[in-house]
């Protein structure tokens, strides 16, 4: 169970990623016109997913529970 936690915890901090990528390259786009905006946006999404997969698995390897 602590398992599929984790993978499901995982595949949704690199999905965030993954769709601040396609924003960042502009192969997704949230304005209809190609603004600079949805660049700058990507890259925000970008570091958020970064920063929560980081936290998540900091936090997960420092937690004595985990090993049991």
């Amino acid at each position: 169970m602590k398992t599929a936690l984790f993978l499901i915890n995982v595949l949704a901090r690199v999905g965030v990623v993954a769709v601040g990528l396609l924003l960042l390259t502009g192969q997704l786009s949230l304005f209809s016109t190609d603004t600079s905006l949805n660049e700058t946006f990507g890259l925000i999404v970008v570091l958020f997913g970064l920063y929560r997969l980081i936290q998540y698995l900091s936090i997960r390897k420092n937690d004595p529970d985990e090993h049991t």
